[in-house]
């Protein structure tokens, strides 16, 4: 009787109701609200117990009819984002808002197949491109100040279970080189790498045939991309453990010219453009008959792993493991879907792992205890490993140049309707200010694409775009290698062809080089160089002899993160819930743009204001005047009085003396009659008025008058 005690009601949290809807249905058999949910949906119930585990189809009874109900597990985005408050708003109203984001959604489709209003919203697109241009240049400017302001740092920053296992797959990549690779190497040369070609060249890259395809590819389903952030670092390293390198020599009986990786072409194509790239790359001449063949090695593990590039590798492991089906895999030995090996069926948890405890202890303790539990890196493979060998021809003007060998490893196949089978390259694109919009594809981001594309005659790119925060995945898109190349043309006005010529050329200079083992170095320091080191068979006696191990030995400062623009050819789903287009500021919040027609009357409105604001400034300033015209008339009035004053004062007899007669009498005879009297005298500072001056006065001394009277008279 007392369970109900233990009850709770989460409907009473301080949350919106979409919010407590939207959640995971609790796991909490105490919970009111859950409870009750549960028990009347017990598919819910299914779903969300036990949700980190691997998820397989479920059968259960319905309660109302008592039938089996076959449950299947559908992935699905759960992306809750919007748009940034803008205090902007746009020049353009809510049609031409959602006529543009039409026509942005219908630019690429074929003509034939637009309707009238499609191409109704087209034309309207094109009419209004001035207006579109100007507020994209303020809306770019508006995000890239907000970008700055933002802590970049915080925004970059990694999930740490995901953080741990790309750190460990770095360490153990780094581990294999040097364990494989202690030559020492001396510097000899400096090779440029972009030189541009004589003349009009014309370029073909021709495909002849598959050399060899082992291992097994991943079928993935499409319906699986979700928030792959549940991930811990021991479920990632069961389905990628750390592999071996693979130094592929080519088959005698083929004439090849270049044996090299398709990762490795990528970073040599880059570096044409990106000169600020630092890399390091092996490779050796071998002879092989009548001809010298260029054997490259995989580049080596950069020095720092920025931010970006293990974001990128972060999440393309983890959705490859979310993805992937766990019943069929495509094997290129039976040319077929075959079940997938039986040692992958039980993954680890996929939840994340529980925070490390911490101790004190001595430096020395923690020396002997660091090394006794090392991991050495491990040489077996997975079983999800496959590799491809193609052979390719590259002709300038119809003229044979070099047969390459370029060995890849497929991502993703997926079995199509008729049984045949479509390989699927799988491309993330991490966005940083999806409040804004989708970012511009980078140049190397847009390279790799073109090479696995162009190098993979029946592939496809799956070009997922992932939230940073949530990890949720925004949208994906398969991508062709038209689209590739139109947006390497109309972001960054390049053409591989050229790129291609460049990196031919740098091929021809190496295949001038003797038999023997090379390390070609490239810093941003140098530019437009990379240094050749060549093998050495002596011990370190100078500065121009390295180790692989010394590369990593060498302090690197981190390079600053720069803003990126956002694309206006890519709608998101902020954009269609909001029906705004892109780059371009809401229809809606504080008015700054304003329509033609609104011109006059926000000039009239600020020229009342300007008038209103100068008769006020007039009249304080004559109000001004007027006071200081009457202070200053008061002052002079003062002083006059005060010098009448002091003028009657100096007549004036004090007491117990004597006034000669003659002051007493003006020239016509009259007396003069002295307004003040001896005790007004003796104050000191006060002022005369015209009151005093009327007022007759006692304090004159008659008798003293008429003494000195008759005694004038007397003596005439």
């Amino acid at each position: 009787m007392e369970e109900f005690t233990n009850l709770n009601w989460s409907w009473k949290n301080q949350q919106s109701t979409s919010n407590l809807y939207q959640t995971n249905f609790s796991d909490n058999e105490n919970d009111i609200f859950f409870c009750h949910i549960n028990e009347i949906d017990p598919i819910h119930l299914l779903d969300n117990y036990g949700r980190n585990n691997s998820c397989t189809e479920t059968t259960i009874k319905d309660p109302r009819t008592g039938k089996e109900i076959t449950k299947e597990i559908i992935y699905h985005t759960t992306f809750k984002g919007k748009l940034y408050n803008f205090s902007q708003k746009s020049s353009m109203n809510s049609n031409e808002h959602q006529s543009c984001l039409n026509a942005v959604l219908k630019l690429k489709d074929n003509p034939v197949n637009l309707s009238l209003s499609d191409r109704q919203d087209i034309r309207l697109y094109e009419r209004l491109k001035q207006t579109r241009i100007k507020e994209k240049s303020e809306f770019l400017l508006f995000v890239e100040g907000e970008f700055y302001r933002r802590n970049i740092n915080k925004c970059y920053d990694l999930r740490p279970e995901l953080d741990k296992f790309v750190t460990k797959w770095w360490q153990h990549s780094i581990d294999d080189r040097l364990k494989l690779n202690d030559n020492y190497y001396v510097l000899q040369s400096a090779v440029p790498i972009a030189t541009e070609s004589i003349g009009d060249d014309k370029l073909r890259i021709q495909f002849e045939k598959t050399i060899a395809k082992s291992g097994i590819v991943l079928v993935v389903d499409r319906t699986k991309y979700t928030e792959p952030t549940h991930l811990s670092c021991s479920f990632l390293e069961h389905f990628f453990p750390h592999d071996s390198v693979d130094f592929v020599d080519p088959p005698e009986e083929l004439s090849v010219d270049i044996v090299i990786s398709l990762k490795t072409l990528t970073f040599l194509l880059a570096s044409v453009k990106n000169k600020s790239i630092d890399w390091d790359l092996t490779f050796s001449m071998k002879q092989d008959g009548n001809q010298q063949v260029i054997v490259f090695d995989e580049v080596l593990p950069p020095k720092t792993l920025e931010c970006l590039e293990k974001n990128r590798r972060a999440y393309k492991y983890a959705l490859t493991a979310l993805t992937a089906t766990r019943d069929t895999v495509f094997c290129f030995e039976k040319n077929d879907f075959v079940e997938r090996p039986p040692q992958l069926d039980d993954p680890p948890s996929g939840t994340c792992e529980p925070p490390p405890t911490y101790k004190l202890c001595g430096f020395d303790d923690y020396l002997k205890k660091f090394s006794s539990h090392i991991e050495l890196p491990t040489n077996k493979r997975s079983a999800d490993t496959n590799h491809i060998q193609r052979l390719w021809n590259i002709q300038r003007n119809g003229v044979n140049c070099c047969r390459l060998l370029i060995h890849n490893r497929q991502d993703f196949c997926e079995k199509q309707n008729d049984g045949s089978v479509k390989f699927i390259n799988l491309s993330p694109k991490i966005e940083y200010q999806y409040d804004f919009g989708a970012e511009q594809m980078t140049l190397s981001e847009l390279i790799k694409e073109w090479c696995e594309l162009r190098f993979g005659p029946d592939t496809v790119t799956d070009r997922a775009r992932i939230e940073i925060k949530s990890g949720s995945v925004l949208d994906t898109k398969e991508i062709k290698l038209a689209d590739v190349e139109h947006d390497l043309e109309r972001l960054y006005k390049v053409k591989m062809e050229s790129l291609m010529e460049s990196v031919l050329n740098l091929l021809n200079i190496f295949k001038r080089f003797p038999v023997n083992d090379y390390l070609l170095r490239h810093e941003a320091k140098h530019c437009e160089q990379a240094m050749v080191y060549v093998k050495s068979n002596e011990s370190r006696s100078s500065k121009n002899i390295i180790q692989v191990a010394d590369i990593y030995k060498s302090k690197c400062d981190p390079k600053p993160i720069l803003w990126n623009p956002i694309d206006d050819t890519v709608c998101t789903t902020v954009h269609k819930l909001s029906s705004v287009m892109p780059c371009a500021f809401p229809h809606w919040g504080w008015k700054t743009h304003f329509q033609p027609n609104d011109r006059e009357k926000v000039l009239k409105r600020a020229e009342r204001k300007t008038k209103a604001k100068l008769d006020a400034a007039t009249e304080r300033t004559a109000l001004f005047k007027k006071i200081q015209k009457s202070r200053r008339v008061k002052r002079k009035r003062q002083e006059r009085l005060e010098k009448k004053r002091k003028i009657k004062a100096t007549k004036l007899p004090l007491e117990g003396e004597c006034i000669d007669p003659i002051d007493l009498f003006d020239e016509q005879g009259n007396v003069h009659l002295f307004t003040l009297s001896q005790q007004d005298l003796s104050k000191d500072n006060d002022q005369i008025s015209t009151e005093d001056i009327n007022q007759p006065v006692d304090a004159l001394c008659y008798e003293t008058y008429c003494r000195d009277a008759a005694i004038l008279s007397e003596s005439d």
